[in-house]
């Protein structure tokens, strides 16, 4: 079963129901989050304990079971899996896998289909429905700290995005970049997020790595993994790469797993 280190659920497990509604549970057919395009349905079923799991249509049948402690047992065929409590709500279900700090993360399917599909999505998501408060409480300060600090803060920015477009010889790509100026990166608590020229925080800090827009996308990173997103701070390009440019020309380079290779930004292959 596919995990992932997800940071936000700690920040949002004391708004979380408990592991233990089977009513909740069992209510709803869950979306395991993958990193490929496998569509994996699981079904909790109450009477029985049977577990469900569809992959693009095609069931196994396999067996869970809550063991108390806040612990779920899953048997399925690839093996056996003991979970802890992460977090779980009408949404989102994360299931901690035992003895390190992954995940494994599952959409309602009815979310799923709505466009909650992604990790960023995700966290999009769970920002958005439990700490947007507490986002709006810094982004006074925050504006405040910028009026001094703002020059500085673009000042790094810059000279972290010089240093990137330099290392792959992209001098042209700096000054279309730099254009692109109704937002501008910033950083909070090692998170980066871009503000508008008012200094209104416009898409949250959420990403590890981050650098300005170029031709309507930034490239940005979460967990490791890179991606790209819009202007409304959508995900337009899934978070799979190890590494991203900047889009010059209606194309970008990338790198997966050793290979690197160019795509446009729809993330086709060039």
């Amino acid at each position: 079963m596919k995990t992932f280190l997800f940071d936000i659920i700690p920040k949002v497990q004391r708004f979380s129901q408990k592991l233990d509604s089977v009513t909740l549970l069992t209510n709803k057919h869950w979306v395991h989050i993958t990193e490929n395009n496998d569509k994996l349905v699981y079904i909790f079923r109450a009477s029985n304990n049977q577990l469900l799991i569809s992959r693009n249509g095609v069931i196994e049948k396999a067996h869970w079971e809550y063991l108390g402690n806040n612990s779920l047992l899953v048997d399925q065929n690839d093996g056996s899996y003991l979970f802890k409590h992460g977090f779980i709500d009408d949404t989102v279900l994360a299931l901690k896998t035992d003895g390190n700090n992954e995940f494994a993360l599952f959409i309602n399917e009815k979310k799923f289909s709505e466009g909650i599909d992604t990790l960023a999505k995700i966290v999009s998501f769970l920002n958005q429905q439990y700490l947007s408060n507490e986002i709006t409480d810094f982004i006074t300060p925050l504006q405040d700290s910028l009026t001094i600090g703002n020059q500085r803060r673009a000042k790094v920015a810059q000279e972290r995005t010089l240093e990137v477009i330099e290392s792959h010889n992209y001098s042209s790509v700096a000054e279309s970049a730099f254009h692109e100026n109704d937002f501008k990166l910033v950083e909070f608590n090692g998170k980066w997020g871009y503000i508008d020229p008012d200094q209104n925080l416009v898409i949250e800090f959420l990403y590890d790595d981050a650098y300005p827009f170029s031709e309507g996308l930034a490239s940005t990173s979460i967990n490791g993994k890179k991606g790209f997103i819009n202007k409304r701070g959508e995900c337009v390009i899934d978070f799979h790469y190890d590494s991203a440019t900047f889009f010059k020309e209606g194309k970008a380079k990338v790198t997966k797993q050793g290979k690197e290779f160019f795509i446009n930004q729809l993330g086709e292959i060039l």
